[in-house]
């Protein structure tokens, strides 16, 4: 996956700022801790949508499966991170959270989702009381 490569390649160049880690996991899904909230980061691979501009129902149905089978587990689920659509946006309010991509559009997110957008990132800011308190999209 071309974004796993980035991300080790960032890694890699930004070794000498201690300040700045990175968790990149092989899983498909990951569960990280955000001053006290729940985030599961999962690609999004496997969503079905009949729509292909609007890919959100498949969204919604996923993550609605996969907060009951954590929640059964005694790990309920804050909010859901993914990528996959290769393009930014935010459903149910926050709940459910969709990154760019790091390369942008390319053949895939052309014929699959009919085209996409230049590299870009979601930077998402957590208060320790209130929780979410900020999305910004990163220009890449």
């Amino acid at each position: 996956n071309a974004d796993w490569v980035m991300y080790q390649v960032m890694r890699q160049r930004l070794a000498q700022h201690p300040s700045i880690t990175f968790d990149v996991p092989k899983p498909q899904q990951h569960i990280v801790n955000v001053c006290g909230r729940n985030l599961l980061m999962l690609h999004g691979d496997g969503i079905r949508s009949t729509m292909v501009d609007l890919p959100m129902g498949g969204v919604v149905r996923l993550t609605q499966k996969l907060q009951n089978q954590y929640a059964s587990l005694g790990k309920p689920i804050d909010h859901f991170v993914m990528g996959h659509f290769h393009e930014a946006n935010m459903v149910k309010g926050g709940r459910v959270i969709i990154n760019s991509s790091v390369k942008g559009v390319d053949e895939y997110s052309i014929q699959r989702f009919g085209g996409g957008v230049k590299p870009g990132q979601v930077l998402l800011t957590f208060h320790p009381k209130r929780g979410l308190t900020d999305l910004s999209l990163i220009d890449l």
